[in-house]
């Protein structure tokens, strides 16, 4: 391949260098790039057609309906009139451009989203993601035999009504494409009553109600929804479809840049493109750290001195990974997490698990590991808790619990989390400096320290902030190991990941990933890993860490279950667990294709609110390094480890979105060091395309050449920043302004339930998400504290808790117009 050196510039005395080809190979790569876009668009032509076909039909013993591999009959003598789509609101798709959802927190805000839909930011977002493709029905067909068919290729969204011509036998057709949100279709029979077909993809069912004059109380016929039959296909091509599409919009930037790029060093006349952005001061771009020195031993430093200088030496070694820049938004991101915890979250739990995870918390702290059964436990239904032989207690793993009850001992548990989402950014920006350099580490950290995503869950009680510090500093240390550290780095890796496992399953997957990607490029780029007469201490150490965790997970089970191998999840629900079949989860069953519906929403939640930037620019930086060809290990090492954790929750039977795709959040390293890499490739492509258009003079001020700073990539990122600093940014905030964690119907100010205004008092509610959310979580678990919160009905409910509790007053809790609390004595 002939190639030709161009010195593009000079930057610290030392030459930048790109190589540029010429002739036939950029001929051959531009004709590579061509093909890859037709095939992708041809792809993406196929997939946007996937449809689930509807059919409908009528003989002499009554009515057949047929949706996917869904068949139900229907007993009737009732002819075929006409068929019809229900009005639909256009607006509504299961999340939205403001990262609000239909499906799991129903904080859609349908008046807000008619106010901004005719502005030029959600028409562009809606032309992106193509919204009016999603859940359309199409060739809707009318026939009966022996009679011409009556059909409508593309209907309305609603209000279309089909005559259906008579005859012996009628049969109705449609096709809903990419179906999304829940879709009808009506069918009116002769003797005035209806059947209605809806297909609702999020909650896994195809309802078949018949409405009837002459019976009334027809009871609907449900089936689940989608079957690995006749149902996998259009879920699995609406989740390739998103990745077919992150693809095109990639190359659209690649491509962009590149012309950009090019015409403006064409018209500037210069081949000096801006040297390399580089943070780096020292050592070879993208070589790993080398080997730590080991400390000589000496006298010992006088304490201040020596504080001094460990300190000075520390901020030597961090500075060195992350730049101060970096580091300091880590600060910012940090207070403001701290803020979202205190003034938009009131330090109170929203959320079941949350709202589980405080009461171990407060076991936890009390020097428990459960609390006794409660009187009258009818009236405390603490979410995701076990009442075993006296014991009462959460069904997750400890570690979550375990970590914020230091908080809670501490009278701060709200700053547990902010803290360790800060530390855990830096630890990421420190991984990635030993994978990649400085510059990257930097920009990482900088990603996640805007991102909305990452803000505002590690404001909140859930286990997935704590489960990210453990694995994050996990593989930092094994990653030193790797490279030639300190042989206790392995203990270190398998003590962080063990405390990980403890406060998560599913982080087994980030361990697979994180082992077997740095184990082969420990082998592709003959790392010195650590010397073989070295190994026996750190090995030993490290199944010690390994018999340790195994010891504590089983004695755990034991003294609560019973059993080792039975854990609180088996005793609160069984079904709840990853796997296939009959039997899974709370909706019956889990399908290959229902996992698909759970891939995509979870990857459609990530690329709204994991930057707050327009949809498929969220990821369509990671594929810029390969399609570029200036992919390293680390990147392939990075994709597999995201693939891996996305791809697994094809097993899983539900979505969990809660601020976020929130099962994703461990990923995160995985995204936001590829999205990093992306970045920079971006940066790199313009620059060296400023070297395809040769000139003989270059740049010049002040009588120096000088490179011509990048226009393109700045610019595009500046857009998406823009993007998020000016839409999304405000209006998470006033969406989670005194977050009660509910719809968006519902008005409750809690602020004030933290310190009410009554003592020695149990406060009832009747609203038993409430009281799920918030209230069980803010108990005392042994129910002496000053205000206890109950969950009751009736006066019967009333009774049971003046008996169990005779020396209390109590209260109903209600809410006033305005979603302040009131108080209303029970007594007297």
């Amino acid at each position: 391949m002939k190639r030709r050196q161009v010195t593009v510039a000079r930057r610290g005395g030392v030459a930048a260098r790109a190589w540029v080809m010429s002739g036939r190979p950029v001929a051959r790569r531009l004709a590579l790039y061509a093909a890859l876009l037709l095939g992708l668009l041809v792809a993406d032509a196929v997939c946007v057609r996937a449809s689930l076909p509807v059919e409908v039909t009528r003989d002499a013993g009554g009515v057949t309906i047929r949706a996917g591999s869904v068949t139900r009959r229907i007993a009737t003598d009732a002819r075929l009139l006409a068929v019809s789509l229900p009005s639909r609101d256009a607006v509504i798709h299961e999340y939205q451009l403001d990262g609000t959802d239909s499906t799991n927190n129903y904080t859609l805000d349908t008046a807000y989203l008619h106010s901004v839909a005719n502005s030029p930011y959600y028409r562009f977002y809606a032309w992106m993601r193509g919204l009016d493709d999603l859940s359309r029905w199409r060739d809707v067909c009318a026939s009966a035999e022996g009679q011409a068919a009556r059909c409508d290729a593309a209907p309305p969204l609603s209000g279309t009504a089909l005559p259906a011509p008579d005859g012996a036998s009628q049969r109705v057709t449609a096709a809903l494409r990419q179906p999304e949100t829940p879709a009808s279709l009506d069918v009116a029979l002769s003797d005035g009553g209806v059947i209605e077909l809806t297909i609702d993809r999020n909650d896994h069912v195809i309802t078949i109600t018949q409405y009837s004059v002459i019976q009334p109380d027809i009871l609907p016929i449900r089936a689940f929804y989608p079957n690995d039959l006749g149902d996998t296909w259009p879920q699995a091509a609406m989740t390739l479809d998103l990745l077919i599409r992150v693809l095109l919009w990639a190359l659209a930037l690649l491509g962009l840049v590149w012309v950009v790029e090019a015409a403006v060093g064409r018209v500037s006349r210069g081949i000096s493109p801006l040297g390399p952005l580089s943070l780096e001061k020292r050592g070879k771009r993208g070589s790993p750290l080398p080997v730590e020195e080991r400390k000589k031993p000496g006298s010992p430093l006088p304490m201040g001195e020596g504080l001094g200088v460990r300190f000075r030496a520390a901020w030597a070694t961090l500075s060195a990974a992350i730049h101060p820049i970096g580091l300091a938004l880590v600060g910012v991101a940090f207070g403001f997490m701290v803020w979202v915890a205190l003034a938009q979250y009131h330090a109170q739990p929203h959320i079941y698990d949350a709202s589980a995870y405080m009461f171990g918390a407060r076991v936890f702290a009390s020097g428990r590991l459960y609390a006794p059964a409660p009187a009258a436990p009818a009236q405390f239904p603490g979410p995701f808790m076990a009442l075993v032989n006296g014991r009462w207690f959460t069904q997750y793993e400890p570690g979550t619990s375990a970590t914020l009850a230091i908080g809670v001992a501490l009278g701060v548990p709200w700053l547990v989390e902010p803290l360790l989402g800060a530390l855990a950014l830096v630890g990421m920006g420190m991984t990635l400096r030993r994978l990649y350099d400085r510059r990257v580490a930097t920009l990482a950290v900088a990603l996640g320290a805007i991102s909305p995503f990452y803000l505002w869950l590690s404001a909140s009680y859930l286990s997935h902030t704590i489960t990210l510090f453990y694995l994050v500093w996990g593989l930092w240390a094994l990653t030193r190991f790797a490279q030639g550290g300190r042989g206790w780095n392995l203990p270190l890796a398998a003590g962080l990941w063990a405390l990980a496992m403890l406060t998560r399953d599913t982080t087994a997957l980030f361990v697979a990933a994180s082992v077997a990607g740095l184990g082969w490029m420990a082998w592709r780029e003959r790392w010195p890993v650590i010397w073989r007469r070295e190994w026996a201490a750190p090995l030993s150490w490290t199944a010690a860490a390994v018999a340790l965790y195994l010891a504590i997970y089983l004695d755990y089970n034991a003294l609560l279950t019973g059993s080792p191998l039975v854990t609180p999840r088996m005793l609160v629900y069984a079904p709840d667990h990853w796997g296939f079949g009959p039997g899974v989860g709370f909706y019956g069953q889990h399908t290959l294709a229902a996992g698909f519906v759970t891939l995509g929403e979870l990857l459609t939640s990530l690329s709204i609110s994991l930057y707050g930037w327009p949809f498929y620019l969220t990821l369509a930086f990671i594929p810029l390094p390969f399609l570029a060809r200036r992919a390293r290990r680390a990147d392939v090492f990075l994709l597999g480890g995201a693939l891996l954790m996305a791809l697994a929750f094809l097993g899983l039977y539900y979505h969990g979105i809660y601020l976020g795709p929130r099962y994703l959040f461990e990923a995160l390293p995985f995204f936001l060091g590829l999205t990093s890499r992306g970045i920079i490739t971006l940066m790199e492509v313009g620059r060296d395309a400023r070297g395809l258009i040769p000139s003989p003079a270059p740049w010049r001020r002040g009588g120096k050449a000088r490179a011509l700073p990048g226009l393109a990539a700045p610019v595009v990122m500046m857009a998406l920043l823009a993007c998020a600093t000016l839409y999304y940014f405000p209006r998470q905030i006033a969406l989670h302004a005194d977050f009660n964690g509910m719809s968006a119907e519902t008005q409750f100010r809690t602020a004030a339930l933290s310190a009410p205004p009554v003592h020695h008092a149990i406060v009832v509610t009747d609203n038993r998400v409430l009281y799920g959310y918030t209230l069980f979580g803010l108990n005392d678990p042994l129910l002496r504290g000053d205000v206890i919160y109950a969950y009751a009905t009736s006066e019967r409910d009333y009774a049971a808790l003046r008996k169990a509790y005779p020396a209390r007053r109590l209260y109903l809790l209600h809410f006033d117009k305005a979603g302040q609390p009131r108080f209303t004595p029970l007594d007297g």
